[in-house]
């Protein structure tokens, strides 16, 4: 795994769960699955917050860990991992805490929610980048 280790994966559901969930056809342990999903979540995160984050250092081979994007990917991973066996309904409170993940990417997204000592995205003067303008003209001319 990338960003998230086994520990994350725990905080959200019991371990047999997670053991349970990541066997291939023939009941052998099988974590390649997990990295894919957790790839995939990787990159949803980065759609969400990478206009306003700089997702290259974020994650990087180092990444740069942080609880809320933490907590965000090992609950997304968590539902997606429970999600892909057919044979097994999503438990309404895993539901409940994929949901909160994605409201929580969008209110990082829209700024309401920040993300200390994550660095932003900076133009090549070291400015940060503008997020929002005013076109307001009082002058009521073109």
């Amino acid at each position: 795994m990338i960003y998230i280790n086994h520990e994350d994966l725990i905080t959200i559901f019991q371990e047999i769960i997670l053991e349970t969930s990541m066997v291939d056809k023939n009941n052998a342990p099988d974590t390649t699955m997990l990295d894919r999903i957790e790839l995939n979540t990787i990159q949803l995160v980065i759609g969400y917050i990478g206009s306003r984050y700089n997702s290259d250092i974020i994650f990087a081979s180092t990444p740069i860990r942080h609880g809320i994007l933490v907590q965000i990917i090992a609950s997304i991973v968590a539902y997606k991992l429970i999600r892909r066996n057919a044979q097994r309904k999503v438990p309404d409170d895993l539901v409940l805490i994929y949901n909160d993940a994605l409201k929580s990417l969008e209110k990082i997204q829209a700024g309401s929610l920040f993300l200390k000592d994550i660095p932003l995205i900076t133009l090549p003067d070291g400015t940060q980048k503008l997020a929002y303008g005013n076109t307001l003209n009082k002058s009521y001319f073109i």
